[in-house]
């Protein structure tokens, strides 16, 4: 198979090839007013995506190059959908704006790239501070209500969104989960988040992007897991009854994560390790309020022994999700 060869005479207008593109099939669905994409993978599957982040998961460039520069701009867009659970397609707009302008001179020429990267950070200041002074904070239900109606364009789940997160404040976590019925309801029950991800990508589901275990007995422990033999006793005691499992601890040494992940792999056990979030004393403080919801003792080797930890000496969650960046215990 012949390999397709790019050479730099090319390079600027396939960056512009690729973000026209992008830039067409994703700005249609732009805010409350904006249309649905219809998306093919197949010829048997078709389906609407009425909003930027669902739309841009399934675009893929027939031109391996000019797919490249898209892959680079969906990271970009990825990142502000993480940070702040919306924003696809106007990150996709802002993009296209700068690179319009950007090409204005010669995106090639050395002594205009310091310059215009300057001046993109410039304005991007300018645009962050303007945003700041314009914006106003959100202090009644009803003012809530307005801003999920306008995402979702619903009135009745617009109005459960905004109960919803009135009532839980802003330091509340809320975790989606599929009905077994077409009604959508609401429960609001304890929890905590962490701002720690997963350990390790093999930890997480094969089909999705978290790892979700449901009922778990989870172990706390104030320092860094280095020795697999450490814990050898407590899963022999805990194979008995299950194989999954959750342990947050200050940190995991090379040894201990390649245990664990072996034991993924081979299906003897189904773990799930996050590392404590904060620094020095901070992280005793994070174990504590975990410790206060879920029931489970703190281990410290100043104290007492990993080794003689017993499931009893576990407390209890209902369900953990756990992403890359971020951990919601319930």
């Amino acid at each position: 198979m012949d390999k397709m060869k790019i050479i730099q005479s090319d390079t600027k207008q396939t960056i512009i090839n690729a973000v026209q593109k992008y830039t067409d099939m994703i700005v249609p669905t732009y805010g409350p007013a904006g249309k649905s994409v219809l998306i093919a993978s197949n010829e048997l599957s078709i389906k609407a995506a009425d909003d930027g982040h669902a739309a841009s998961a399934e675009i893929e460039l027939e031109n391996e190059f000019q797919n490249a520069v898209v892959l680079y701009i969906k990271e970009a867009t990825e990142k502000t959908n993480s940070r702040v659970g919306d924003g696809t397609t106007t990150s996709v707009i802002l993009t296209k704006a700068i690179l319009d302008q950007v090409l204005l001179d010669d995106p090639f020429a050395d002594t205009s790239y310091y310059k215009q990267v300057k001046e993109i950070q410039k304005a991007t200041q300018e645009a962050v501070e303007f945003i700041k002074a314009k914006s106003k904070k959100i202090e009644t239900v009803d003012e809530l209500f307005k801003v999920a109606y306008n995402s979702y364009n619903n009135e009745k789940i617009a109005r459960l969104i905004a109960d919803t997160l009135f009532k839980i404040g802003s330091d509340g976590v809320l975790a989606i989960e599929d009905s077994r019925t077409a009604e959508t309801e609401v429960e609001i029950v304890e929890g905590i988040e962490l701002e720690k991800g997963y350990a390790s990508p093999y930890f997480i589901n094969a089909d999705k992007e978290s790892a979700v275990l449901n009922d778990q007995s989870v172990l706390l422990v104030h320092n860094k897991l280095d020795r697999f033999l450490d814990v050898v006793p407590l899963l022999k005691e805990l194979f008995k009854d299950r194989k999954e499992f959750v342990i947050i601890a200050d940190g995991f040494g090379e040894e201990f994560l390649g245990g664990m992940i072996m034991n993924k792999i081979q299906g003897t056990f189904s773990p799930l390790l996050i590392e404590t979030p904060g620094f020095g004393d901070s992280k005793l403080e994070s174990l504590k309020n975990i410790s206060a919801v879920t029931g489970a003792k703190i281990f410290d080797p100043k104290t007492n022994k990993l080794s003689e930890a017993t499931v009893s000496d576990m407390g209890s969650i209902k369900k953990v999700i756990s992403k890359k960046d971020k951990s919601t215990l319930i």
